[in-house]
């Protein structure tokens, strides 16, 4: 896949969704196969008339929602198990719960002690 032809409309809303769009619905509909490299982003910017930072942009959301993978020094390859479905987020514990493990060390703002600091080893010099 060398050139891309999508007709961009700017009433139609941001190009880089419009773009991702054209790419999701390719996938999805199967007319890009598992493998496939989209085109480098260089050329599809030429081809589509947009900057680069567009497909950028467009190819990491393809990326980020398992559409597409990042092939260094290669480019874009279609995913075998390209369904843009995310993985299920695990279940968060109940409120309820206790924790069965100890907190050693409490990182919220503002409950650390001024007295628990090693100032002695910062201040240190070799």
């Amino acid at each position: 896949m060398d050139d891309v032809s999508i007709n961009l409309l700017p009433e139609k809303g941001p190009l880089f969704h419009q773009i991702y769009d054209y790419f999701k619905e390719e996938i999805r509909g199967k007319r890009l196969a598992p493998g496939t490299y989209l085109p480098v982003i260089r050329k599809c910017a030429r081809s589509l008339k947009v900057s680069k930072n567009t497909v950028e942009i467009t190819y990491q959301l393809l990326l980020s929602e398992g559409y597409i993978e990042s092939i260094p020094r290669r480019g874009y390859r279609v995913l075998k198990t390209a369904t843009g479905d995310r993985p299920a987020a695990s279940p968060l514990p109940d409120k309820n719960e206790r924790h069965t493990n100890p907190i050693l060390y409490d990182f919220r703002y503002g409950s650390g002690r001024l007295t628990d600091f090693p100032f002695v080893y910062w201040s240190k010099q070799e």
